[in-house]
């Protein structure tokens, strides 16, 4: 939220609130104010965040919960402001610093100016309430001299605004931008954005990408750029790049590439990108943990199997000591009492001489019984090898797959991998953990080109419920083939080429390989899927397959969702 987003959001807020009077406040978050707003006869809640990645101000419809004891700097704005008229919401310049002037009667009964102060401005963002005198009654964040040696932020301190970059106004005349375009030209022809963030206060570098875009789209000198933004028509749009929710106040040039969203308000703009990133976020705090868990149970498989594959090839010696056993029975005679060595014809290979390292103290049968028992326990080792082999790569494929659910994982299947991994006995049981609920399935719904739903499972208690239970016998159902994945099924008996590829297609994207070409999908109908007792969530096994080829595309699965 830079300056001219500001600019903006308050020209959109200003008519809706100014006027208005305040009702109630709240401060549901550390960094986050709340007030409710009442003009021309509707309540409006009025958001404003000092929060260090999302301060911002901005209306929204959401009402959250707050705490029992509402926080010192709530309390201070409750006792100053509620009950007050709001005079004005002013814009520092183009600056990320607002001045709400609201008129509140004191303890007297006179009316006061008053002032509530937020300042955007990344990890220094504040919220500061202030009396007529322009002294400071509270703030969000107490600064003092060890923090900020150029301001502090304390009660009865007299306010100093944050210092100035000394940089002009975003909204100044295209004569006087001329004359700055004149003076400056020769230093940013490289990196034309640069005269923007470097002569103007609130512009960000994405803005100025896009004021450079507009001026040479419209074949217009680039100090015209900052015009041509300004003059643009208010049409919200939300982009998602990089797992990131940008907001701009209209579709940008320079992000035309870019999946985005449309909204009828800036607010409810700001409001979804906001809500969705703080949920990435802390999904991806939620599930930091559990990859942890995960990665860690995978290296360690990993490991064990290429020291068992290790092992396997030493056990391959296991033949020459049965050879040897056998040389020994067969020459018994010719060993003599103390003999530590002795070379013997192999009858199987063409009576080659072939040397046995004897033990002198052992008589020569029991030379022989020695090797005969190594050879046996080579061989079951070999058994036990190949048994301890598949069950770490089960392992491995196993967690893999849990990897591969936790990409587009939300805090319900978080919460669903956590408790499957706990029942498993991978994670320990927290002796304070409330009493878990019964589990709700909502696999993600597809409609296939024939309009049929195709269900896919987010996690493998899901994954089993869907194909276990859930789906008719006859239907057909979708996995990567020796791939981890999720259970996708196609509702129908009879399903087209087109609805037999559409399943396929969900099946590879919902897997590890979604960013592969040409990824093998196996479908089969359910009645051909069984599920051997005692295997692990989401582990089957199935007959009567048959296997497509398919590139996932993510377009494609977002225009059959529901």
């Amino acid at each position: 939220m830079d300056g001219l987003f500001i600019h903006f959001i308050l020209n959109e807020i200003k008519p809706l609130l100014v006027g208005g009077r305040i009702g109630k406040i709240h401060q549901p978050l550390a960094n986050e104010l709340h007030l409710v707003i009442r003009n021309n006869r509707k309540n409006y809640r009025l958001v404003l965040s000092s929060d260090p990645s999302f301060g911002r101000i901005h209306l929204t419809e959401k009402n959250v919960d707050n705490p029992m004891t509402p926080p010192p700097f709530c309390q201070l704005c409750r006792k100053y402001l509620e009950g007050g008229r709001l005079l004005a919401i002013k814009q520092v310049g183009t600056d990320r610093q607002i001045h709400l002037v609201i008129s509140h009667r004191n303890e007297v009964g006179d009316l006061e100016q008053l002032r509530l102060v937020v300042e955007i401005m990344n990890r220094h963002s504040n919220i500061v309430l202030l009396n007529a005198t322009n002294k400071i009654i509270s703030a969000i964040k107490y600064v003092d001299e060890d923090v900020n040696r150029f301001r502090t932020v304390l009660p009865n301190d007299i306010y100093i605004n944050p210092p100035s970059s000394n940089k002009h106004e975003a909204t100044i005349y295209p004569t006087a931008m001329l004359d700055l375009w004149g003076s400056q030209q020769a230093d940013h022809m490289d990196e034309p954005w640069r005269f923007y963030t470097n002569m103007f206060e609130g512009i960000s570098k994405h803005t100025a990408l896009e004021l450079v875009e507009l001026a040479q789209n419209h074949q217009h000198p680039l100090f015209y750029g900052l015009n041509d933004y300004l003059d643009q028509s208010i049409q919200p749009t939300v982009y998602i790049k990089n797992d990131r929710y940008i907001v701009t106040p209209f579709p940008y040039l320079t992000m035309r590439n870019i999946p985005s969203l449309s909204y009828d308000t800036l607010s409810k703009a700001v409001d979804f990108s906001v809500e969705k990133q703080i949920q990435k976020n802390f999904i991806k705090q939620s599930a930091g943990d559990i990859k942890q868990l995960i990665q860690k149970e995978i290296n360690r498989h990993q490991k064990k199997l290429k020291r068992l594959k290790q092992q396997l090839i030493d056990t391959d010696a296991a033949d020459e000591y049965r050879i040897k056993g056998e040389l020994l029975t067969a020459y018994l005679y010719q060993i003599k009492p103390g003999d530590q060595l002795i070379t013997l014809p192999n009858f199987y290979d063409n009576e080659k001489p072939l040397k046995i390292t004897l033990a002198p103290h052992l008589s020569a049968n029991d030379n022989a019984q020695k090797y005969f028992k190594t050879y046996q326990k080579l061989k079951r080792s070999i058994q036990f090898i190949n048994q301890e082999m598949k069950r770490s790569q089960l392992e491995i494929e196993y967690f893999e797959t849990l990897a591969t659910q936790l990409i587009d994982a939300d805090l319900e299947v978080i919460e669903s991998i956590k408790q499957e991994l706990q029942q498993q006995g991978y994670l320990k049981v927290k002796q304070t953990a409330k009493k878990v609920r019964a589990t709700k399935f909502n696999p993600l719904s597809f409609t296939s080109p024939n309009g049929h739903i195709i269900l896919v499972g987010r996690n493998n208690q899901e994954n089993d419920w869907l194909t276990m239970k859930k789906s008719n016998k006859q239907a057909y159902w979708f996995h990567t083939k020796d791939i981890p994945g999720s259970h996708v099924v196609l509702q129908t008996d009879q399903p087209s080429e087109a609805d037999l590829h559409a399943g396929a297609m969900l099946a590879a994207y919902y897997s590890k390989y979604r960013d592969s070409g040409n990824v093998p999908v196996d479908y089969t109908q359910i009645k051909y899927i069984n599920k051997p007792n005692g295997s692990k969530p989401g582990f089957v096994i199935y007959t009567h397959q048959k296997t497509l080829y398919v590139t996932p595309s993510l377009t494609f699965n977002e225009l059959l969702k529901d």
